[in-house]
């Protein structure tokens, strides 16, 4: 019926992602390069600030986790698996915003989900070498397990400098 169809394009239209046109109904947004890199600068400070807070909780439990996900991805880039690749990716990105233990960063990231997961999604399908999004993320857990914040600070700046400079 109409009533739950109304409600699901005013969610869509909330998250960003659907844009509704008067007296024409509603699209779907297209990620335009401007778009893309404001995104991609949002994510990057909000992520730049969670390693600054994940750092000192960063424990062995929390590395192993980030190492599954990062071979996950690695694995998934091998086969050219892009949806399991995708959801790897935002998992990898969620695990550092839950390590840092402060919860608004980590609702305020939630709440943005879809939205991101539309940006991932859509630079992983620019760039098209899962490979090397994929080593961007082993650069990461790198420079975390170093524990080394301007280390960690620079691989989350170089995995969105891509995007931004696009």
């Amino acid at each position: 019926s109409r009533g739950p169809v109304r409600e699901a394009i005013g969610l869509l239209e909330r998250e960003g992602l659907v844009v509704k046109v008067p007296h024409r109904g509603a699209c779907v947004l297209d990620f335009d390069p401007r778009l893309l890199r404001e995104a991609a600068s949002l994510r990057g400070r909000l992520e730049e600030f969670a390693v600054s807070l994940a750092l000192p909780r960063l424990g062995v439990d929390d590395l192993a986790r980030l190492e599954s996900l990062v071979q996950g991805m690695e694995d998934a880039a091998r086969r050219q698996a892009v949806q399991e690749f995708n959801n790897l990716d935002y998992r990898f990105h969620d695990a550092i915003f839950q390590i840092t233990g402060h919860h608004i960063l980590h609702d305020v990231w939630r709440s943005m989900q879809r939205r991101f997961r539309v940006f991932l999604a859509s630079t992983n399908a620019i760039n098209r070498n899962l490979q090397m999004v994929a080593q961007r993320h082993r650069a990461i857990l790198v420079a975390l397990a170093s524990r080394k914040p301007a280390d960690s600070r620079r691989a989350i700046r170089g995995h969105f400098a891509w995007v931004e400079k696009e």
